[in-house]
Parts: structure tokens; sequence; C-alpha cells
């Protein structure tokens, strides 16, 4: 409306301009032609001229305001002037029968397309009330004779004729670019509607295919529209919800409306919120949503945009996890009791085993002893070798006992994490194991600064048993050797314990932390096939893992890892 008034404006202009212009050089030559024919038909009438003479000013006067694009005021003097000429030649030339007053219609009809209804007005008023004075005039015989030749009668009315046929295409002209300017604003406002129609299409296309529930909320908090998945997920229709504010779908009792107020206000000011909101479907349940709200433009409006999912599965899912871990939570207070009665009866099995067991296996071993002693004599070569083989025998008790129970203790003993330096400790361990077992022949290298978190008293036990385990099985190797080290890798560090010894076979691997299994024969190597059990016992505690890796006779390396 704005462009199509400014174009209207435009054109008016544009053709008062070039009218004003037009009828400025009319006036002129109109003057200067009724000047020169006054001066030929009525040369005696001199008055006469004063009319022409002023109209010729009162062009150039116009033709000034035209000149510096005052098209008011210059239509203003030009309809004033000529008014007045017109009014004074009447009086002079004959009153009511003067042939200038047929001006007077011209006049009125250019002030009322140049200046305004107003002004027309105005002009028709003044020439009503000069032609009631004209006629008064006559009646009285106020006004002086004048007899007026026809020619001057016919130049003025020519005149007219030829001035109003110019006002007459200057007005259809002017109305004509008008109405196809307005033609053209209507096209251009058709075309408008058009794509309005089609983008207002397009915009309820997306927004009703849109999985999630949206709400175009204004600043008092009512909805002024919502998507199809609002719809779906209220169950009323869109007018019912239109209108209301959020409190209209909340969950009575659910919901804190004065935060959630304060949330809005917010988003509002351009802070993105999240929070969740319990619902109310049209046929009364309770649901629990995600919502999220974010400033945006409706129709050029700032509104908020709400999108919101229903996450009452989620809910649920919660609600099993929790009862799930409520149960586990259960179980495992369950377990951890069995599993504590498991350990009492395990310390009662291993202080019956220290102390009920190892007195028969001494009294079997003492005696044994004794008889072999004091009645040698008495007995054949077998029966004294019947009576080492009984004291092997209970020796050999007595050693299983004494694992079985540093097995069980590695299980129940507390662990009490610290800084230990590993490589330390191992150097500690090879002097103690060479001055107990001088015959040991092995090189052993020790890679300095290997430290590690765990308890001190079960990773010496652990890495003793790695390292007696490495002398047994290498000390048949014509130069033994013994590396302990650690390296770097992505899960973190890696320590080891390698042997050039006998190894062995690498299918046998899943036997090798098993209590009690043996990849050797025992005449071969001694050993209960307790201490890789132990090994593999203490690392687990220390959240670590244990494996081993082998080449027959050449090298085997045991690995292993501390959390």
């Amino acid at each position: 409306m704005g462009v199509a008034a400014g174009n209207d404006e435009t054109i008016a202009e544009e053709h008062a301009v070039a009218y004003l212009l037009l009828a400025i050089v009319c006036l002129a030559v109109g003057s200067v032609l009724y000047l020169v024919t006054l001066l030929i038909v009525v040369p005696d009438q001199t008055t006469r001229l004063a009319g022409p003479l002023s109209l010729l000013l009162v062009s150039g006067l116009a033709k000034y305001f035209h000149s510096r694009r005052k098209i008011r005021a210059a239509t203003i003097v030009l309809g004033i002037g000529l008014w007045s000429e017109v009014t004074i030649m009447s009086v002079i030339t004959g009153g009511l029968g003067a042939p200038a007053l047929v001006l007077y219609p011209l006049i009125i009809l250019t002030a009322s397309w140049l200046l305004g209804m107003r002004h027309a007005l105005a002009f028709a008023f003044m020439s009503v009330l000069v032609c009631v004075l004209l006629a008064l005039a006559e009646t009285w015989y106020l006004l002086p004779p004048v007899s007026n030749r026809p020619v001057m009668s016919l130049l003025i009315q020519s005149g007219v004729l030829i001035f109003t046929a110019v006002i007459a295409n200057r007005i259809v002209r002017s109305y004509q670019a008008r109405l196809g300017e307005v033609r053209h604003l209507t096209q251009q406002l058709d075309n408008r509607v058009t794509a309005l129609a089609s983008s207002e299409t397009s915009y309820r296309d997306l927004f009703n295919t849109v999985n999630e529930a949206i709400y175009i909320l204004d600043r008092e908090g009512h909805f002024l529209d919502v998507n199809d998945g609002a719809v779906l997920m209220y169950g009323h229709p869109r007018e019912r919800l239109i209108g209301h504010t959020p409190e209209y779908v909340s969950a009575p009792g659910r919901n804190d409306l004065a935060r959630v107020r304060i949330m809005m206000e917010r988003a509002f000011s351009g802070e993105q919120q999240h929070f969740e909101f319990w619902g109310l479907r049209a046929n009364g349940e309770a649901f629990p949503k995600d919502v999220r709200l974010v400033l945006g433009n409706w129709f050029g409006q700032e509104v908020l945009i709400a999108t919101a999912n229903d996450i009452t599965e989620q809910e649920k899912a919660k609600e099993e996890i929790q009862r799930l871990a409520t149960d586990l939570e259960r179980k495992v207070s369950t377990r951890t009791a069995e599993l504590t009665e498991a350990n009492r009866e395990l310390e009662s099995f291993a202080y019956s085993i220290s102390h009920d067991l190892r007195a028969p296996l001494r009294g079997i071993d003492g005696f044994s002893h004794l008889l072999n002693e004091e009645y040698r004599d008495k007995i054949d070569s077998q029966g004294r070798d019947y009576l080492d083989r009984i004291r092997r025998a209970a020796q050999h008790m007595g050693s299983l006992i004494d694992d079985i129970l540093d097995l069980s203790r590695v299980t129940r003993l507390e662990l009490h994490r610290v800084s230990v330096d590993l490589s330390q400790l191992v150097e500690e361990l090879v002097g103690e194991l060479t001055r107990s077992k001088p015959e040991s022949r092995a090189a052993v290298s020790v890679e300095p600064d290997c430290v590690a978190e765990g308890d001190p008293q079960l990773l010496r036990m652990m890495l003793q048993n790695l390292l007696e385990n490495a002398l047994k099985y290498s000390s048949r190797n014509v130069s033994p050797r013994i590396e302990f080290g650690c390296e770097s890798t992505d899960g973190g560090k890696v320590y080891f314990v390698r042997d050039n010894g006998v190894g062995f076979d690498m299918k046998y691997a899943d036997r090798l932390f098993a209590p009690f299994q043996r990849l050797h024969k025992p005449e071969e190597f001694e050993g209960n096939g307790v201490g890789l059990a132990t090994v593999a016992r203490i690392v687990r505690r220390h959240g670590g893992r244990v494996w081993a890796e082998s080449v027959p006779n050449t090298e085997t390396t045991f690995r292993f890892t501390l959390s």
C-alpha cells in the first residue's frame, strides 16, 4: 500500500508539473494574442489593456515558482491571479455578459485537479459571489456601458474550448497512467498473495510432517498454532488447543508452572531451555514429555517455538532399569552374604587343615623316621624303601597343605594398594633365591623403574612364584637367562618375566593357571601345580590379567597387567 501510494503521488506530480507548465505557456500566449487583438480591434479602449498585461505578470511569477519546483505555490499564484483578472475584466467589460466569465469553470476545474477539492470549492464560492454582485450591479446600472465586439468573444471562447480540451486530455492521460499502475500493482499483489499462499502451504506441510509435537507460543504463553504431532499427542483438536496456555494441558500437581513461566521468559531473552513436563491427554491420562524452547519468528511476530517428545517409554525403561538395579543389588547382597559365609567355612577348613591334618602327618613322618632309625637292622631293604616312601608321601602332603593354605590366603587377604617398585622387589627376591639355591647359574636382567599400584605382600608372592617357576624350568639350559621388564601399550603398562627354559606346548596354555594342573611329569620337575594358580588369583584381585607365550626349548614369557 505504501508503494502504491508513492507511485500515485509520483504520477500526479508528473502530470501536474507538465500541465502547469502548459497552462503557464497557454496563459502567456493567450495574453499576448488578446493584447494584440485589443490593440487592433478596440484601440480606443486602453483600459482593457491592463487585463492581458497583468496576466503576463501572473504567468511570469507562476513560471518562477515552477522553475523552483514549487508546484503548489505556482498553482496558487496562477489560479488566484487568473481568477482576479477574470473578475476585474468582467467588471470592466460588461458584467455577466463579459466573455471572460467563461474562464471561471476552467479555473475551478484546474483548482480541483491540482490543489484539491477545498480550493475548488473556495474558487466556486467566490465565483458565484462575483456573479451575484455583477447581477446586482447591472440591475442598479452601476457598471459602465461597454460594447463587446464579436471577435473578442470568439477569441475568448475559442481559447477556453481549446484549453478545456487540453485539460481533459491531461486528466484522461493522468488517470489512464494511474489505472495502468493500479493494474500493475494489482498483478504484483496477486503474485504476492499466490506466493504467500504457496509459502503457507509449504510451511503447513513441513509443520505437520514433523513427528515431534510443535507449539508456537506468544509472550503471554498462549498457543498460536500447533502441529498434527501435538494434536496426536494430546488428543485435542487444534482449535481447542489454540488460545490456551500450557496450564490447560498440564497434569494436575505434577508440574511447577511458576518455574515453567520463568523458563519461558529466559527463552524469550534468547537462552534455550530444556526441561521435563507432565502433560494431560484428552482422555485424562498423564504422561511425561521432553520439552525444548527456542526463540523464533512467526509471521513477523517474536514467539517461542516449543518441541516436545513423549518419553513415556523412556520413563518405563528407567523404572525397569531401577527395578533391575534394585533386584541386582538385592542379589549381590545375598551373594555377598553367601560368599562371606563361604569364606568363614573356608577359614574354618583351613584352620582344620593347618591343625587337625598337620599333627597326624607329623606323627606319620616322625614315627617312620624312628622306625627306620631304631629298627633298621631288623628291617630288610624293601621295608626300608617302604618307610622312605611313607616319609616322602607325608612330606609331600604337608607341602600340598601349605600350598592350599597359601592359595586360600591370597583370596582372603585384604588389599592395601600403594605404589610398589616391582624392579626393586624382583632384585630382592633374586638375591633371596640365589642365597637359598646357590647352585642356580641363571643370569638375571631387571629393567629399572617398573612401578605399579598394588598390595606389596601379594605382589611379592606373585613375583616370587614367577621367578621360582623361571628358575626351575630354565635350570637344564647350559646358559639359563631370566628377564624382568615392562612394556607400554595403548591399554597401559604390561609387565613380563621371560626365561629360556623348556617351555610348553601352547595348545595346553588354557590349563596353565588352573590349580594342581601340571604340564610336566613330577619326575622331570618338582612342584604341586599351585604356584601359577596363585599368580593368576593375585593378578585378578588387582583387576588385571595374566597370560603366557612359549616356544618349547627356546623362550617362555609370562605377561601380566595391573589396574
